[in-house]
């Protein structure tokens, strides 16, 4: 009794407080109560929902053991300690990234749109380039006593073949280096040798001429 006497003011700020206490909380039952039975209803769906859970939280258990490194470096990379070292700061730095190449970006697109048609062109001569560089070796091949030199053979086509009778006719002197001072032949990707038994080369590509390369092996009948 000494000791709840020692603690009356406090006893009394209690029971001013019980009733507005025990309202509120009269409410708050009563809307538990309703919250309750929709709470059944769910509770009765989910029951059969429920029955595989188990071995599902079963197989579960080592896609989560071994997602722990990645979750833990993904933590990592997304904040980190130290100045910029993560996605944050990255994330942060991006208008500034933006400002700078709002200029650069579209002189680069401008470029590379004016080099589509350059590009498109030599795609069809790549398998000839690459033939070019692994075999442009082979040309000092020969060795005498003082090493290795290149045997250099010049053509001024002195003849040219004509294709329907099958035989070289002679070109006129002045018509030799035609095809060196006025550029080079339209030659089609893969003419470099004898057309393919299976039509594969050459390769019509964009306007070249298929006969401008070696006539084929087998000469027509």
């Amino acid at each position: 009794m000494r000791a709840i006497g020692d603690e009356s003011t406090s006893l009394q700020r209690a029971l001013e407080l019980l009733p507005s206490t025990l309202r509120k909380a009269n409410t708050t039952f009563v809307n538990l109560r309703t919250t309750l039975d929709d709470l059944d209803q769910l509770v009765n769906v989910s029951k059969p929902n429920t029955k595989e859970l188990a071995p599902f939280l079963t197989a579960l258990r080592p896609a989560v053991h071994d997602a722990r490194p990645t979750i833990a470096d993904l933590a990592q990379l997304i904040r980190a300690p130290g100045p910029n070292n993560d996605l944050i700061e990255l994330t942060a730095k991006q208008p500034r990234l933006a400002e700078l190449t709002a200029t650069v970006f579209p002189r680069a697109i401008r470029t590379l749109d004016r080099t589509d048609p350059i590009v498109e062109y030599i795609r069809g001569y790549t398998p000839d380039l690459s033939a070019w560089l692994t075999k442009f070796g082979q040309i000092t091949a020969y060795y005498d006593a003082n090493g290795h030199y290149a045997r250099v053979m010049p053509v001024f086509s002195p003849t040219q073949l004509d294709r329907v009778n099958n035989r070289l006719d002679a070109i006129p002197p002045d018509q030799r280096l035609a095809g060196f001072e006025h550029g080079t032949r339209p030659t089609c990707p893969g003419s470099a040798t004898q057309p393919s038994p299976d039509g594969s080369s050459p390769w019509p590509f964009r306007g070249c001429d298929p006969a401008s390369g070696p006539p084929s092996e087998d000469p027509p009948g």
